[in-house]
């Protein structure tokens, strides 16, 4: 999608900086299956990042990262 609008709009001149953002990306290995609103309490999801969360919160023996949904659990 980034090079279509890139050729889209790019006139031609010589360029400095291009940025490109991506949100909501998810490893293919991490989508386990459909959820639905039954089964949303009862998920306990082990993803990559909640694993690489854990690793480095037990590297440094505190909390340095937080997920959102343990950040609203302290509240």
């Amino acid at each position: 999608m980034a090079i279509i609008l890139f050729e889209q709009f790019w006139s031609g001149q010589p360029i400095r900086l291009i940025g490109v953002g991506l949100r909501g990306i998810i490893s293919k290995y991490d989508l386990k299956e459909q959820l639905s609103f039954e089964s949303l309490g009862t998920l306990q999801p082990d993803t990559v990042t909640n694993k690489l969360i854990k690793e480095i919160n037990k590297k440094y023996r505190q909390d340095v990262l937080l997920t959102g949904q343990k950040l609203e659990e302290g509240k």
